[in-house]
């Protein structure tokens, strides 16, 4: 399938970077195994094939690094994602695009989030997707243990996974096709940031 970023009007009448006059972060959040990590890596290719820059920050990434001295308790969590947030405002603000995926399931640290990067600079896209279609995908075993009792405080089972109130957009990963999600998310990028 081909996805088309839109060419800008003054394309060359502006610094740009690719079809974009700035940078700018697509923060995807879900259940764990919900397509997060999928998703921006399909996008960030698609970005790779028009010779647009862009990184992609993981949650799983950031945790063997930078974040290795955070726990899962929800303090920590907000942390976790305040340290990617900001990570995600340096990067942009040094004209590289950012596709973050992180489970993100509380919408005070959503609305964080998008303060800090900037409600210009933000296009948050929400997963949908039922628990038994994510523990079928799990190739972790974290349902597993989840559910033989050895994982506790488990997002969207044990812990708290809050609907989306802010999301600029919400996808069914569960259901949808990879091109299907795809597509909607640059028809968004399209739409937010005038490409």
């Amino acid at each position: 399938m081909i996805y088309n970023l839109l060419p800008k009007s003054n394309y060359w009448n502006t610094s740009a970077i690719g079809q974009f006059e700035n940078a700018f972060t697509i923060w995807i959040a879900g259940l764990p195994c919900s397509g997060k990590t999928t998703i921006a890596q399909g996008i960030q290719t698609i970005f790779k094939e028009q010779c647009i820059q862009s990184i992609h920050l993981d949650g799983d990434g950031l945790r063997q690094g930078i974040n290795n001295n955070l726990g899962f308790s929800e303090s920590d969590r907000a942390e976790n994602l305040r340290r990617a947030s900001e990570t995600a405002k340096l990067l942009n603000s040094n004209n590289i695009i950012t596709i973050a995926s992180f489970i993100t399931p509380l919408e005070v640290n959503r609305n964080a989030i998008r303060q800090i990067i900037g409600d210009q600079n933000f296009l948050f896209i929400g997963l949908e997707c039922a628990a038994d279609v994510c523990a079928s995908r799990d190739v972790k075993g974290h349902y597993a243990k989840v559910k033989a009792g050895e994982l506790n405080h488990f997002t969207g089972i044990s812990a708290p996974f809050e609907p989306y109130s802010s999301a600029d957009l919400v996808i069914n990963s569960g259901e949808l096709e990879l091109d299907v999600c795809l597509k909607a998310i640059i028809n968004e990028i399209n739409q937010k940031f005038d490409a």
